[in-house]
């Protein structure tokens, strides 16, 4: 029987930010359906509610953050995982 390999640490990386990156995906998603059911017309934009304004700071926080993540830790660590490889991230990214 042949145990499996360790994972490396590059694998471990891009695993840690895979999983930060699914948080704050959860985040956003829990975000949308709770502005979801506010249903926020423009005229309610000038003049929100502490509430309001606070899911609407969650919302664009989490949103940078998740783009922040994503280029600064996720695409290097993708990169860096498939460095060498015959992968094709065009044609990963095209599906």
């Amino acid at each position: 029987m042949t145990t499996p390999a360790s994972p490396t640490p590059e694998q471990l990386a891009l695993q840690q930010i895979h999983t930060l990156c699914l948080g704050h995906v959860d985040v956003l998603q829990e975000a949308l359906q709770d502005m979801a059911q506010r249903a926020l017309t423009p005229a309610n934009y000038a003049q929100l509610s502490k509430i309001d304004r606070r899911l609407l700071d969650q919302f664009a926080y989490r949103y940078t953050r998740l783009q922040d993540d994503m280029g600064a830790r996720l695409m290097p660590a993708i990169l860096t995982e498939h460095a060498g490889s015959d992968w094709d991230l065009a044609l990963t990214v095209q599906r």
